[in-house]
């Protein structure tokens, strides 16, 4: 027990104090420092009065690989939880007070036990940053909140049990790899803030069956969608101006889709190894098809291009032994 009237814990206070087991934080506490309970193994509870505390802020690394640990009363006044300040812990719920404005990099990262982060209704929660809940093996749904606009790259990457995730209103920024190999996730909505889908934003997420691209995007990225097996059904919106190299490779059950009027170019590969697609759907202002972009369609048997084409890549539809109708324009 922290003695009342202390304003503040150092920098690596209790760094890999493993007999540590509870710590009662006073209300007088203004600041905890850098590290302060790096690696306690053994630190499993931390009481703090979430009402009355003064505390700001869960400084960088706070509770890194503090792996006993279950709960953290983060007090409502907190505005920003630190980079890898629960890094690897064993927090199995993290509720979010309404003033934090940012979640750092690896903040979350590896908390394998964690199986709900919730936000309150007034949360002004902006930024989950790289890597924030990243390999959360047993997380198995989330909801960001409307006020934020930016998800870092890989900020739930490798989260295995992940089915479902709503995304906030008004995000301008998801990352690279925002949801990698997120393999359970079943369906994903994008918010027509949303301008771009980035490089394997979805790549691997294996149990995804739905995909609404909204009305905002207007390019999807290199791998975005590649190996999503159980997508079977595309429509692009008429926002979509490219869809970048190999963005649904390997999307192995993909039958069917409908590109919108806006699509001029289908990067190199773009649907390349989608074994099962028997039917594309163009636009008439589409101008370019990469190379390899249909290499492997085994199932696709017409393919009539719009007379705006000036280029088709090389091998563009090698292997594709079921196609025995096909138009250029």
């Amino acid at each position: 027990t922290i003695a009342d009237g202390t304003v503040g814990i150092s920098d690596y206070a209790f760094y890999k104090k493993t007999g540590l087991g509870a710590v009662t934080v006073p209300d007088s506490v203004k600041y905890i420092g850098y590290g302060a309970f790096y690696e306690c193994s053994s630190l499993s509870r931390v009481y703090m009065d979430v009402l009355a505390s003064n505390l700001l802020e869960i400084s960088d690394y706070t509770f890194y690989k503090c792996s006993s640990l279950k709960q953290v009363d983060i007090p409502l006044e907190v505005e920003k939880i630190g980079r890898s300040a629960f890094y690897k812990s064993g927090v199995v719920v993290a509720k979010i007070p309404d003033y934090v404005k940012e979640i750092g990099a690896y903040a979350f990262y590896g908390c394998g036990n964690l199986i709900e982060v919730s936000f309150g209704q007034s949360a002004r929660l902006e930024t989950l940053s790289d890597y924030a809940f990243a390999n959360c093996a047993s997380l198995g749904s989330f909801s960001v909140p409307s006020s934020v606009f930016d998800i870092g790259e890989k900020a739930f990457s490798g989260c295995a049990s992940l089915v479902s995730v709503a995304l906030g209103e008004n995000l301008t920024r998801l990352g690279e790899g925002a949801f990698y190999n997120c393999a359970a996730l079943e369906s994903i909505v994008l918010p027509d803030s949303l301008k771009e889908v980035k490089k394997s934003s979805f790549q691997y997420c294996r149990n995804m069956t739905s995909v609404d691209l909204g009305g905002g995007i207007l390019s999807v990225a290199a791998s975005a969608f590649s190996d999503c097996d159980k997508l079977s059904e595309l429509k692009v919106p008429d926002s979509v101006r490219t869809l970048g190299e190999k963005s649904f490779y390997g999307c192995d059950l993909l039958e069917s889709v409908t590109l919108g009027a806006a699509v001029d170019s289908i990067g190199e590969g773009a649907f390349a190894s989608c074994v099962s697609l028997k039917s594309f759907a163009l636009n008439q202002r589409l101008s370019a098809i990469g190379a390899n972009a249909f290499n492997g369609c085994v199932k696709l048997a017409c393919f009539e291009t719009p007379d705006s084409v000036v280029s088709i890549g090389e091998q563009a539809f090698f292997g594709c032994q079921s196609l025995s109708d096909v138009v250029i324009g």
